[in-house]
């Protein structure tokens, strides 16, 4: 008897008046997806208008072949995502297998060592790849799930697909989107029990790294030793939250005992949102929008 396997679940489902599926060779499709989630966006590359928001969660996905599951429930029936004339297709895998090495001691042959440096890397379920951000002269190294990847590309077997890291889009979306700040600011990205953290003065980043948390405690326990080995002052320098966190969030209130400047992030100002866009609030999808600027 083949054991029953429990759909994803739709949880949010937004969609401007102006997404036209006749339209889709020119609109670019954002996927991101982790053991837990998928999420897509759809982003028109005429005026870089968000067109349309979906997140689906799974029930349950350790293996790759439980999640590849889960990736087909969201893909039977669905009536835009098989479509193969997309302007351009990006995936965002989420994972802590990643590392960050300056663009001038880049070499491609050895990017699987500097990631083993950094990370267990298995031959033969993980691939290896790296995305260029040219701006700032570093280099992303992660590596994949092989049989994720090969799924995607069976399904989208005309088209280019992207895929990098959720640190870039991270990388991509503080650099370029925000304000310019003269001083250290910081940003938390959070999703489920990892948090995301990044550090920038003006338009170079100073700090990315990955941590993961069972407790609120030790969620504070990080952000402050981050602060403190950026010596960054509780009382002057900033911090943001973008990603899965509410107001009401205790590693929120619990921040807020310790640094004076808490603040949540905005939607990027790259993209335009219609009216249908403004029940979500600003900092929810920070990393999924941000993946359009990566090129």
């Amino acid at each position: 008897m083949e054991a029953v396997v429990d759909l994803p679940v739709l949880v949010r489902k937004i969609k401007d008046e102006r997404f036209n599926v006749e339209y889709l060779s020119q609109y670019h499709l954002l996927i991101q997806l982790t053991q837990k989630t998928f999420r897509l966006c759809v982003t028109d590359s005429l005026d870089n208008r968000c067109l349309a928001l979906e997140e689906f969660t799974f029930a349950f996905a350790i293996t790759s072949d439980q999640l590849l599951a889960q990736l087909n429930g969201v893909y039977d029936g669905h009536h835009f995502l098989k479509a193969g004339y997309w302007k351009s297709i990006r995936i965002t895998y989420k994972n802590d297998k990643f590392t960050l090495v300056p663009n001038s001691l880049f070499i491609e042959d050895n990017a699987k060592e500097y990631l083993r440096l950094n990370c267990e890397v298995h031959s033969i379920f993980d691939q290896v790849a790296y995305y260029k951000h040219v701006g700032n002269e570093i280099v992303n190294i992660f590596s994949i799930d092989r049989k994720i990847i090969d799924w995607f590309k069976g399904i989208y077997q005309s088209k280019k697909i992207d895929v990098i890291h959720h640190t870039s889009s991270c990388i991509e979306g503080v650099l370029k989107n925000i304000k310019e700040e003269s001083t250290k600011v910081l940003y938390i990205n959070v999703e489920g029990s990892q948090l995301t953290i990044l550090c920038k003065k003006d338009r170079k980043l100073e700090f990315c790294n990955i941590f993961q948390y069972q407790a609120t405690e030790d969620a504070i326990y990080y952000i402050m030793a981050v602060l403190d080995a950026l010596k960054m002052n509780a009382d002057e320098h900033i911090v943001y939250f973008v990603g899965d966190i509410e107001h009401n969030s205790e590693i929120y209130l619990k921040l807020n005992e310790f640094v004076k400047n808490v603040k949540f992030g905005e939607k990027p100002n790259s993209m335009f949102f219609g009216y249908v866009f403004d029940e979500v609030f600003d900092h929810k999808y920070f990393d999924l929008y941000c993946m359009h600027l990566c090129e």
